[in-house]
């Protein structure tokens, strides 16, 4: 049986190595990445990351795995913690829940999906997908309660589909955007900003959308 210090050194092990393979997964992909790299950036040998998880594979799919459970579980705290709100409210919160989820300290989250955009034949999109699915289900729902019931399901998922674009977009270019499109001249706002202006800018699509509905029929 480990002591405390043991355990405790094992579980310092695991998550060092856990921490270093986020961001090698999300900066190279699965084929770019080598035990060899993720053991020197977790200052461990190649024995250890075979005993916590078994291999690279199992180690990155322990790492998309990770990614997927903490989407999913913001989603969730959604659809929970307001389900009696408007649609209105539920759309924002999801936004600025997205933009928690995918900036700063979990921006590998967005980098490792934007691999799999990039590569999807080398990577493997497992829980990181089911996250996003979540969330992408969770817009629907109040979408399709602001425009009208009978709404043709196209329309719905395309407008859930702007709203979780334009989040994954902001949240990825944020460090790159003004190299990319150098006569910007400034970065972009802050976060809290940046969200507020997707979620109403969603909204009042959705709203004229409700409306010139209502007028044509």
């Amino acid at each position: 049986m480990k002591s405390p210090v043991e355990s405790s050194s094992s579980l310092s092990v695991r998550r060092r190595i856990f921490e270093s393979a986020c961001f090698l997964f999300s900066e190279r992909g699965l084929r770019g990445t080598h035990v060899r790299d993720i053991c020197r950036h977790a200052d461990v040998n190649a024995a250890a990351l075979c005993y916590h998880f078994g291999s690279k594979e199992g180690l990155y799919e322990a790492v998309v795995s990770e990614a997927g459970r903490q989407l999913a579980a913001a989603a969730e705290d959604i659809s929970r913690q307001l389900a009696d709100a408007i649609p209105e409210e539920r759309i924002r919160s999801t936004v600025v829940s997205l933009f928690k989820k995918l900036g700063e300290e979990h921006a590998w989250i967005t980098r490792l999906f934007a691999r799999l955009l990039a590569d999807p034949a080398g990577e493997r999109p497992g829980w990181v997908g089911l996250g996003f699915e979540r969330y992408f289900l969770l817009l629907q729902a109040d979408i399709k309660k602001l425009l009208s019931p009978q709404i043709d399901p196209e329309t719905v998922r395309l407008h859930a589909l702007s709203v979780i674009s334009q989040c994954l977009f902001y949240c990825f270019a944020r460090e790159t955007l003004v190299e990319v499109f150098p006569h910007l001249q400034w970065p972009l706002p802050a976060p809290e900003k940046v969200a507020a202006h997707v979620s109403c800018l969603s909204i009042e699509a959705l709203r004229q959308e409700s409306q010139k509905r209502d007028h044509d029929s």
